[in-house]
């Protein structure tokens, strides 16, 4: 748009604008903001709506708060501040945390300021961050685990003077709405007072709830923590779960889950959500079985039901403990002291066991107020009995059947025999099924989704690949018929087909001479792994191969299969399924390079030459891979005992000779005649 055509906007249609750029675009809004001042003072508004503090020391602290608070006073903007994020040790901010800042350093990008930089060598453990940094309500999906640091290292948190700017800075952001804290420790009561005097509406998440001194033989009520699990601003808590030996640096874990359910019925009169996360490095706990639990606060007895009225919880996300499935007693558990008939989002993140179901099932008000809904099953292999798998997927189907007010699902190890008729509802906007080899959805069961949920906008599906054939393609043609869809995520599967004890898995049609000899192994007289041939090899490179062309080939394909005057598919993410229900050999050196993760989204710009944009996720990873192989000194002195190079030459010969095997490959494009 011309620059005389932005003066004869209203500010506030100015404002909505920005208001979208925000959330769908935002290198755009920064474009904006820098083309003219008077275009900078409007998109302040957003620009300064998330803060982000980083400290690991008190000095690295008050400098962040510092510069914010500088750039904050200039652009007169505190009264924009909604959001304040505050991280400390080692936080991977040069890395994957870095996309995830969103600052008044106005970068392209959603980073934190470049003279603020870690300066510790701990890190936390993070997974890729949300997308949308004023997304709240998914923001616990993305958030890693905070490593536990020894006390020697634990520099930021332990003395309260060190937080008093920010806490000072709090007192001047009027409208904050959310204070998110992820640290190691609880929120420093300097903190926490300037909440409670200044901002009192503002919602407090925890990142990392612990009670240090409830741990200590004999156990006491700190006054720090009791005015922490009191305080009216206590919104959400995160437990990240793990089970410590006797010369880790923290004394054994109280029975945390039973503190927390006390102090949701007894104390926190504004708990809103729960989130049990387990630490992927260690093994889940507390157990009673390695530790005594120590009781606290022991008049507050879980085993009895609230002498008040219980909890309200919005939002629980449970766990299970030591490494089973989630026991129906957890949820009975949970039911005495929080009520589940005003649960909006119930989240199960590891596979439930039949008794839960039974309970969920059986449970007289019927979850009439959940909307959100996550679970992940049992595989096939744990429910290796016919008739107790047949029992286990008509909970699953009678429980999910019941809810009507269900507006996204997730389905982790969804199985054929959970039939979608009966689970989908027209209400569903949001649906997430992964699935494993031999029941991933076909052509028919998404023409089915498209059926049932007439306004599904956003779907997570597990494909087969199976080297861009018909049936490959008619499934991406059938999800272009979703006439709502707008984002969509694949998960693609193409891993070598499951092996068998003895003999040959059989051959494919498909197969010549050479692709029927079986695939030399080193190990092939031990391994498990001897019953595939050099077909199954075959495909599995051709299916694994995904590229820039091929990625906007099933973008291309979907968006040409939607309906007249549907909602065109803006994003698609390709990744490849790590969700697998038996063990199989790999590509080796070609996964990396082969597997690749790829974002195609539509270009929101009006002037732009290409109306897509595929952009490769994790690339640094997989630089960071190939050079990790080809600085090994071992690499070229090991002796070649597998014929993976011999196949991919077949398939990609050398484009001139001595060429490098990265240079030659590229990914076969959909057709229903390939590989017929």
């Amino acid at each position: 748009m011309a620059s005389t055509a932005w003066k004869d906007l209203p500010v506030e249609v100015i404002l909505k604008i920005c208001e979208l750029l925000y959330h769908e675009h935002y290198s755009s809004l920064v474009n904006f903001a820098r083309s003219k001042k008077a275009h900078y003072t409007i998109a302040i508004t957003f620009l300064a709506r998330t803060l982000r503090i980083f400290g690991d020391d008190a000095k690295t602290l008050a400098l962040s708060v510092r510069e914010h608070v500088k750039r904050l006073h200039r652009d007169k903007a505190f009264k924009h501040v909604r959001h304040l994020a505050i991280s400390s040790p080692g936080s991977t901010t040069a890395g994957h945390m870095r996309p995830f800042f969103k600052s008044l350093g106005f970068t392209t990008r959603r980073e934190d300021y470049d003279s603020i930089r870690p300066r510790s060598r701990y890190e936390y453990w993070y997974l890729p961050p949300p997308a949308r940094d004023v997304d709240y309500d998914s923001r616990f999906e993305n958030l890693g685990t905070i490593e536990r640091l020894a006390p020697v290292e634990q520099q930021i948190g332990r003395v309260d003077e060190d937080w008093h700017p920010l806490a000072d800075l709090i007192k001047r952001l009027p409208r904050l709405t959310d204070l998110i804290y992820h640290c190691p420790r609880l929120i420093p009561p300097c903190l926490l007072q300037a909440l409670h005097e200044h901002q009192p509406r503002c919602r407090l998440h925890i990142d990392d709830f612990r009670l240090h001194n409830s741990a200590t033989q004999p156990p006491f009520v700190d006054p720090h923590e009791f005015m922490v699990v009191t305080s009216p601003c206590l919104y959400s808590i995160t437990l990240q779960l793990r089970r410590y030996s006797p010369s880790d640096h923290d004394p054994p874990e109280v029975d945390i889950i039973s503190t927390t359910q006390r102090i949701l019925s007894r104390l926190a009169p504004n708990l809103k959500e729960v989130h049990l996360r387990g630490d992927p490095r260690c093994i889940w706990g507390p157990s009673e079985i390695d530790y005594p639990l120590h009781i606290f606060w022991k008049h507050l007895d879980i085993h009895q039901p609230p002498r008040e009225a219980p909890g309200s919880l919005s939002c629980l996300q449970l766990y299970a403990p030591l490494d089973g499935a989630i026991p129906a007693q957890d949820l009975a558990n949970w039911s005495m002291h929080t009520d589940f008939a005003a649960l909006q989002t119930l989240k199960f993140d590891d596979s439930i066991s039949m008794d839960a179901l039974d309970y969920l099932v059986s449970a007289s008000h019927g979850f009439p107020s959940l909307e959100r809904l996550h679970f992940i099953l049992k595989t096939p292999q744990e429910l290796e009995e016919a008739d107790s798998a047949s029992r286990y997927y008509q909970l699953v189907r009678q429980f999910i059947s019941r809810l009507r007010g269900l507006h996204e699902l997730g389905i982790t190890w969804w199985h054929r025999d959970i039939d979608l008729g009966t689970i989908l509802t027209p209400e569903l906007q949001i649906l997430l099924l992964r699935s494993c080899r031999d029941g991933h959805p076909t052509a028919r069961d998404v023409t089915q989704i498209r059926k049932r949920c007439p306004f599904l906008t956003e779907l997570t599906l597990t494909v087969l690949r199976s080297k861009g054939d018909a049936n490959e393609t008619a499934v991406y043609r059938e999800l272009g018929a979703l006439p709502r869809l707008q984002q969509l995520s694949l998960e693609m599967d193409a891993r070598l087909p499951p092996p068998v004890l003895d003999g040959f898995l059989p051959p494919d049609p498909s197969f010549d001479n050479y692709d029927r000899e079986p695939f030399i192994n080193y190990h092939r007289e031990t391994s498990f792994f001897k019953c595939y041939l050099n077909g199954h090899y075959r495909d599995a490179f051709i299916n694994g191969a995904m590229d820039e062309n091929l990625a906007l080939d099933i973008f291309r394909t979907i968006s040409r299969a939607k309906p007249n005057h549907s909602i065109p598919l803006q994003k698609l993410v390709i990744r490849f399924d790590t969700l697998s229900g038996y063990e199989s050999p790999g590509l080796g050196k070609y996964s990396c390079e082969f597997h690749r993760p790829w974002q195609v989204e539509r270009s929101l710009r009006d002037d732009s030459h290409e109306p897509l944009v595929a952009q490769e996720l994790d690339k640094q990873t997989r630089l960071k891979s190939r050079a990790t192989q080809d600085n090994s000194a071992t690499s070229s002195l090991r002796p070649n005992w597998n014929n993976r190079d011999a196949i991919f030459r077949r398939i990609w010969p050398e484009r001139s000779e001595g060429s490098k095997w990265r240079e030659d490959w590229q990914s076969y494009p959909l057709s229903p005649s390939t590989f017929t």
